[in-house]
């Protein structure tokens, strides 16, 4: 995994193709013995650079980390999470999370994603109930929430989370990476006959057989870093953390360590979870940057610059982790340059086909001729 400091996933997955196309070769029997020894040796060799990269790059002695941090699982289950008038649940949970790991030396304390059922930034109950919790453990807490603008005189809904500081201080940041057909419909502001309120007039199975529709939530505009102290951070909510480039852009930006935080409860006990977790893993080792990562269900750690788990929480485990996280102290290859490995292998993709293309329309125009 290490060498994604240097080339992205995108690099490794390369790697991966050309290992597999070298052993298809092996198992060729049309091919010349040569041929097929040279592709194992080959494919033998690349294995063995990348353990061997590994082998040296990783430092035999794992530094701590220094930011005291509480990490809050609730594993709140999406039907008791969401039912009407149950929002007390929630907060009740997680305050005695908060207050089970409550100490002058935690800085920050993590939520997961939408941890708090309510429109955070119109909801003044709301405010008030998770206002007393953050002013009791004398904290810092990002908490996931919804929230909610005024856009062109219609509301507009976001998928949100809100750094909420002792004094009554709050920040917020919208998610800008939606899941397609899940958080939002594409283009459904210029494609009409997308919104569930115009399909419901035709497909009256929709409601009548109760469809789990998708949100229509609106990305948000930009990333925020987030502030304490002397700490900046920048949050990843969910399928975000899918995006190399845009961890690599927060740790430009000037984000000290990366959070991520999600609800996996949809995946149940599936090796979706698992798959999810190990995504956000891959983004600090590209950065070499330290991480937390919280989700409700699972898997809840932090993880350093290489990848390595420090403290965790097992899958629905209703727990407060707390525990040091570090900071970034230099940039990678990756971070620095960005996804070369992709660049070329799109500029090459793009080549074959004007090539191809190019080949194809000379055959049609110029006549053939016979020699």
């Amino acid at each position: 995994m290490q060498i994604v400091s240097v080339t992205s996933v995108h690099g490794l997955s390369f790697l991966i193709v050309v290992v597999n196309i070298l052993l298809w070769q092996v198992l060729r029997k049309t091919l010349s013995p040569e041929r097929r020894i040279t592709s194992f040796l080959a494919s033998g060799a690349i294995l063995l650079f990348l353990l061997a990269y590994g082998w040296v790059v990783m430092p035999p002695y794992a530094k701590p980390g220094t930011l005291d941090v509480a990490l809050l699982q609730g594993s709140v289950p999406l039907d008791v999470k969401w039912a009407r008038d149950n929002a007390m649940h929630s907060f009740r949970l997680y305050d005695s999370l908060t207050a089970s790991v409550t100490d002058d030396s935690v800085k920050l304390y993590i939520w997961p994603e939408t941890a708090a059922p309510c429109y955070l930034s119109h909801d003044p109950g709301c405010r008030q109930v998770l206002g007393g919790t953050v002013r009791a453990s004398g904290g810092h807490h990002l908490i996931g929430a919804l929230g909610m603008k005024t856009i062109n005189g219609k509301r507009r809904y976001f998928n949100s989370c809100y750094q909420l500081s002792p004094s009554g201080q709050r920040m917020r940041y919208d998610k800008v990476k939606l899941v397609p057909f899940s958080e939002q419909v594409p283009y459904q502001d210029y494609l009409p006959f997308m919104k569930k309120e115009f399909l419901r007039k035709y497909l009256t199975f929709i409601d009548s057989h109760e469809v789990q529709w998708w949100s229509d939530f609106l990305p948000g505009d930009s990333m925020t870093l987030f502030k304490f102290g002397d700490y900046h951070y920048a949050v990843l909510i969910c399928f975000e953390s899918t995006f190399p480039e845009y961890m690599r852009a927060a740790i430009l930006k000037g984000a000290d360590f990366g959070v991520g935080i999600t609800n996996d409860t949809w995946f149940g006990r599936s090796v979706g979870i698992h798959m999810h977790a190990r995504i956000f893993l891959t983004r600090a080792i590209e950065n070499r940057a330290w991480c937390a990562r919280v989700a409700n269900s699972g898997l809840t750690y932090i993880v350093d610059g290489y990848g390595r788990i420090r403290d965790g929480l097992g899958i629905y485990e209703v727990a407060a982790l707390r525990g040091k996280i570090g900071t970034v102290d230099g940039y990678s290859f990756f971070t620095r340059h960005g996804d070369v490995i992709g660049l070329v292998s799109l500029l090459i993709t793009v080549g074959i086909i004007v090539i191809l293309v190019a080949a194809w329309v000379i055959r049609k125009i110029l006549p053939r001729r016979s020699f």
